[in-house]
């Protein structure tokens, strides 16, 4: 549910939300766990060397 509230307050479009934002949100959780858990919902795009996007996908 957190994580669906930040789609929704994106103001991209397609909505997106850094991956560094949900780290910061579930810090137990490695990117790679955290990765294939949204990948039902939402695509992971790299947007530079250090940071990276997940994008709704539906």
């Amino acid at each position: 549910v957190f994580i669906y509230r930040l789609f929704w307050k994106s103001k991209d479009r397609p909505r997106r939300i850094r991956m560094e934002d949900i780290k910061k949100a579930f810090p137990s959780h490695s990117e790679s766990s955290i990765r294939k858990r949204l990948k039902l919902c939402a695509d992971f795009k790299r947007t530079g060397v250090l940071t990276a996007s997940i994008m709704r996908t539906h």
